[in-house]
C-alpha cells in the first residue's frame, strides 16, 4: 500500500470524525519517519555564500532619545551574519557545509571563523581582508513592561 494512499485515507477518516487528530498525526509521522531516516543517511553538501557579522548586543529598558545618554542593562557579543547563521545551522543538522565570505584580519574575524569551524563548517574558502574590518551589527534591545523591541545597525 503506498504511503500517499495511507495519508489520504487517514485524512478522509479524520474528516468523517472516525479518527482522532492525534492518531492521524502520529500515524502520518510514523509513515514518513522511515523516508526521513533514509534521506538523512545521505549527507547533503551545501555551499553558503554570505555574510559574517559580529553582533554587539546592548540591552536596555528604554531606547535613548536624540542626544540622550542612558545606562544600559547588559552587553554581549555573538558571532552571526545571515550566511554564517545558515551555514552553522545546516552543519549542526548534519550537512557537509562550505562557507564562502569575507572577514577582517581582526579579533572579530578570528572569533567568527572559530565559531563556524567549531560547528563543522568548512571555512577554507573564506577570504581575510587586510584592509577592511569584520562587519559588525549594533543590536539595541529594549525590554520593558510594554514588550521587547529592537534596532539593528549593520556596518559591512
Amino acid at each position: 500500500m503506498s504511503r500517499i494512499f495511507i495519508v489520504v485515507f487517514l485524512l478522509f477518516l479524520y474528516n468523517l470524525g472516525a479518527v482522532y487528530e492525534e492518531w492521524c498525526s502520529f500515524i502520518v509521522f510514523r509513515v514518513f519517519l522511515k523516508d526521513m531516516v533514509i534521506i538523512m543517511r545521505k549527507k547533503p553538501k551545501i555551499l553558503v555564500v554570505g555574510s559574517f557579522v559580529m553582533d554587539l548586543i546592548s540591552t536596555t529598558n528604554k531606547f535613548p532619545e536624540k542626544g540622550e545618554t542612558i545606562i544600559g542593562m547588559d552587553f554581549s557579543t555573538a558571532p552571526g551574519g545571515k550566511g554564517a547563521n545558515q551555514a552553522i545551522c545546516a552543519a549542526r543538522l548534519g550537512a557537509e557545509v562550505t562557507m564562502v565570505g569575507k572577514v577582517g584580519n581582526d579579533a572579530f574575524g578570528k572569533e567568527i571563523l572559530e565559531s563556524a569551524k567549531a560547528s563543522g563548517v568548512d571555512v577554507s574558502n573564506v577570504k581575510v581582508s587586510k584592509d577592511k574590518p569584520t562587519a559588525v551589527g549594533n543590536v539595541q534591545i529594549q525590554t520593558n513592561e510594554q514588550g521587547t523591541d529592537n534596532r539593528i545597525l549593520v556596518i559591512p
